[in-house]
């Protein structure tokens, strides 16, 4: 595993806050070319067909890495389900992309074991979809419940290092 940052380091990033720490499960080096044809599994709250600055954000960071040479893929967590009226799929794709359903979570629970149960069953889908996948890289975007999934699955799939 190598751990690369994906806002500093790389040809044509620019830092927001400062770099993220990423790991790369693979034999990849600090060169770029041993970067080509990276597929990252990105972890979301949400997703399109929802509109939201989120949704859009991450529309754009799908299509940068695409330009990159990279194979993005993308998998949603229960609050997907939870904003979207319409029908759900376990895998649609939107724009090219495969976007990953996690599906509903069960309505009427306290509110930190909501959380739990969120987390638990997007780990379980990471993983499901990591089989199926096989990502290179997890990327966890934001919310930490989202990281925490991530963390969880990765130990359960044999990744191990800082998202």
């Amino acid at each position: 595993m190598t751990m690369t940052s994906s806002s500093l380091g790389l040809k044509g990033s620019s830092p927001f806050n400062g770099p993220e720490q990423v790991a790369v499960m693979g034999p990849y080096g600090e060169d770029d070319r041993d970067l080509a044809q990276l597929k990252v599994l990105h972890i979301l709250d949400h997703s399109l067909p929802l509109h939201s600055g989120y949704t859009f954000r991450t529309l754009s960071i799908l299509e940068e890495h695409r330009k990159r040479g990279w194979v993005p893929v993308a998998l949603t967590s229960p609050k997907h389900e939870a904003s979207w009226e319409g029908p759900s799929q376990q895998m649609e794709e939107i724009g090219g992309f495969r976007f990953y359903r996690t599906g509903r979570l069960r309505s009427g629970l306290t509110a930190l074991t909501t959380e739990f149960r969120l987390t638990r069953l997007l780990a379980k889908r990471i993983e499901e979809v990591a089989k199926i996948e096989k990502p290179d890289l997890l990327h966890a975007h934001s919310p930490v419940l989202n990281v925490l999934a991530s963390l969880w699955a990765g130990g359960q799939i044999g990744h191990s290092g800082g998202l």
